[in-house]
């Protein structure tokens, strides 16, 4: 007996059908074949949407990486700029504290020179006592003698009381000159060290200020930098993410036959089946 041949299986059994048997045929199969087709593309949309779901985690761990990195950058950034910040604060330091020990070296030497100055004045003004005191003598022996002298003119010579305020006069208004200039001098001294004084804080304060002043501005100028550079970061990423989308949809529709039947990429077919 021969074989029977494939094709014509198919053909004789439809012709052997009647009409409402062959459209009722017809209609099973095109039935089978929606709800092949609807099977199909309920397959395709969940492999897309675990592919999406699965770019959307990829991104969520990039963008993470990306942060990391970014913030380990700022803080070696950070780190530097603190670094500077501190050595430049520690050479403001360093001078200043030269400058108020040579200040300190200035008033110590000030010091000494007045101590000096106030000895001087107090030794003049015991050699003048001591002057004075010898002259005293000197001019109550003296009118001892002319008491004595029977031949002594009385109005052109002075009294010892007179002559002893006289000197007392002259000591008096000697003394009190110096203690003036002394004092005129401890006081210019003094409102000149206030004047540098005042003008050493001044400075001090002023390169204070500017220094917080710099560092608040560095710091918001590397916050704004952060965030312009995350806002496009994730731009880039969003942008990323939506291509891809496109191109799978696109490779999707490519891979998918407008009858309901894959043209190309069988395997994925069968990989997408099982």
């Amino acid at each position: 007996m021969a074989p029977k041949k494939k094709g014509k299986g198919k053909g004789d059994k439809l012709a052997r059908m009647t009409v409402e048997q062959r459209q009722q045929y017809l209609d099973r199969r095109a039935a089978q074949e929606a709800e092949s087709n609807r099977r199909k593309e309920e397959l395709v949309a969940g492999f897309l949407k675990l592919k999406l779901s699965d770019e959307g985690k990829k991104g969520v761990v990039n963008e993470a990486k990306l942060m990391t990195k970014w913030r380990e950058v700022l803080r070696e950034a950070k780190t530097t700029s603190l670094h500077t910040q501190l050595q430049e604060l520690r050479q403001r330091v360093k001078e200043t504290t030269d400058r108020q020990n040579t200040m300190i070296q200035l008033l110590a030497n000030q010091v000494g020179r007045a101590q000096h100055q106030r000895t001087q004045a107090a030794h003049n003004h015991l050699a003048a006592v001591h002057r004075l005191a010898e002259l005293h003598e000197d001019t109550s022996g003296s009118d001892c003698g002319k008491k004595r002298s029977p031949n002594h003119n009385n109005n052109n010579t002075l009294s010892s009381p007179e002559l002893h305020e006289e000197h007392i006069g002259l000591l008096t208004g000697y003394v009190r000159e110096r203690e003036a200039s002394m004092a005129d001098t401890a006081a210019t001294d003094t409102e000149t060290l206030a004047a540098t004084h005042l003008h050493h804080l001044r400075h001090h304060a002023l390169i204070t200020h500017a220094a917080s002043r710099h560092h608040a501005l560095t710091e918001k100028e590397e916050l704004a930098a952060f965030h312009t550079t995350m806002t496009q970061i994730t731009t880039q990423l969003e942008e990323e993410v939506t291509a891809a989308r496109v191109e799978r949809e696109g490779a999707l529709e490519e891979a998918w036959d407008p009858t309901g039947s894959w043209s190309k990429r069988p395997r994925s077919t069968h990989h997408l089946t099982t």
